[in-house]
């Protein structure tokens, strides 16, 4: 599976609970990933010079251990629900466990939504197919805000 990192240094962290998009479609991925832009961005209002810069796409080997969530609202509805759950809590498996139907629905799902996988152990740096700057994102958009 391919994913991506939105970082603001030029390397990416890709150690063990380590945040990703999945990416299962460009169509409804670019939008995912701008909804993702926007939504760290506006977390960072008071400092602009600490804004998401880069992206990095990632290929995830089918062996290894990811949390695979259709929304990042599952994850804050967890937590919610059980206050003193870490990250290790989460049930780590496979990817070629994870079950055909999240894969789909992340695909086929809500442009809208914000989907992410979580790294149960640290991605090595051979998975990184390519790390560019955020910017190229936005070319040819107009409307960019």
């Amino acid at each position: 599976m391919l994913a991506v990192r939105l970082h603001k240094k030029k390397r990416p962290q890709l150690n063990k609970h380590t945040f990703l998009i999945p990416i299962m479609s460009w169509k409804t991925g670019r939008v995912q990933i701008l909804s993702w832009i926007r939504t760290l961005n506006t977390q960072n209002k008071n400092n602009p010079n600490n804004a998401i810069r880069f992206i990095t796409l990632v290929k995830i080997p089918d062996n290894h251990p990811i949390v695979l969530l259709e929304d990042y609202g599952q994850r804050v509805m967890y937590k919610m629900v059980y206050p003193d759950s870490k990250i290790t809590d989460l049930d780590f498996k496979p990817l070629k466990k994870h079950s055909e139907e999240v894969k789909k629905e992340i695909m086929n799902g809500d442009p809208l939504a914000l989907p992410e996988v979580i790294l149960g152990e640290a991605l090595p740096k051979s998975c990184i197919k390519w790390t560019k700057d955020i910017n190229l994102l936005y070319k040819g958009d107009t409307k960019r805000e």
